[in-house]
């Protein structure tokens, strides 16, 4: 196998979103276009084999932070990593024979000018040994994947008591469910929020916020829901999806309306659309405890991911 950390301007988009789309480990968050707004000056590993197919990439993002640098997990991004294309043979041993050589490729590769490295592989990355060996640390995180792949009467059979309850509090009260053509409405929530302490997104990220909404509305790869009461926006967020599965990407609420249920609302109504249209709704923030038990009402299940990380020196806020 042959490998190559190349500049963005040398890397193929289509070949490199072809082999994103197909390989398990790919998704919407290593597409170059969603790269090239998160992570400007971004650069890839491409692996190629003996016949000149690529079989794997790992995108590389590049930052500073006291004069070190250092490559970190980019704001707006859930995965990262690497992508590997399937071996021809089936064979469990084969399969993981083929993502140990790949993965050796890269990290043969892979700038060693980093003080400081962290990426949140794919879940479907279950081969992290090469990282291991190589001196990186793993971490253990998770999220909650929600097989949309079945009628949604059967989900909705799975919700609690209190879930039902909350999501009819919220339609007897005059709730209304939509879909936006911008961020306009979900940026005014997140800035009302972060003004009364409560941030979930600094507001330099809101121009790549934006940025993506556009995007992915015109590549058919995004939803932007929002609910409404008495004429107002009061919660809103982004779902993106790719060919394999969707993402819950933000969601947020005006905080004085949290006892009228709008994101429960918003998120049932989420779930009834995208049945069918990809295998999974992938949530996210599981690892904080308060969001874990609103995901979990859904009824989805927890998966696990690992989390790299490499560091030259001990310094503390990385």
């Amino acid at each position: 196998m042959k490998a190559e950390l190349l500049s963005r301007d040398r890397i193929p988009d289509h070949e490199w979103d072809n082999l994103v789309n197909s390989a398990p480990q790919g998704s919407i968050y290593i597409q170059c276009w969603y790269m090239d707004i998160i992570a400007p000056g971004w650069k890839g590993i491409c692996v190629w084999d003996k016949a000149g197919l690529l079989c794997g990439l790992m995108p590389i993002n590049y930052g500073s932070k006291l004069l070190l640098k250092h490559s970190l997990q980019p704001q707006l991004s859930k995965y990262w990593g690497m992508a590997i294309r399937p071996a021809l043979s089936a064979k469990p041993s084969d399969q993981y024979s083929h993502q140990k050589q790949v993965a050796e490729a890269v990290l043969s590769v892979f700038p060693k000018e980093f003080s400081f490295v962290s990426y949140n592989l794919s879940p479907n990355y279950d081969y992290a040994l090469p990282f291991h060996w190589q001196g990186y640390s793993l971490y253990a995180r998770y999220t909650f994947l929600l097989n949309l792949q079945q009628p949604y009467e059967h989900i909705q059979a799975n919700y609690p008591t209190e879930l039902r309850r909350e999501i009819r509090i919220a339609r007897e009260q005059g709730m209304e469910f939509g879909l936006s053509e911008s961020t306009e409405n979900l940026e005014l929530i997140l800035s009302e929020n972060a003004q009364e302490g409560h941030t979930i997104l600094e507001s330099r990220y809101f121009s790549r916020l934006r940025e993506i909404g556009q995007a992915a509305l015109k590549r058919n790869q995004a939803i932007i829901p929002e609910v409404s009461y008495k004429g107002r926006v009061i919660a809103a967020g982004i779902i993106l999806r790719d060919e394999k599965s969707s993402y819950y990407m933000i969601g947020n609420m005006l905080r004085a309306y949290r006892t009228h249920h709008p994101l429960q609302l918003m998120t049932d109504e989420i779930i009834r659309l995208q049945i069918g249209e990809v295998a999974a709704l992938d949530f996210s923030g599981m690892m904080d405890r308060r969001i874990e038990s609103f995901w979990r009402k859904f009824g989805p299940v927890p998966k696990s991911y690992i989390n790299i990380r490499k560091s030259r020196i001990p310094l503390k806020g990385w």
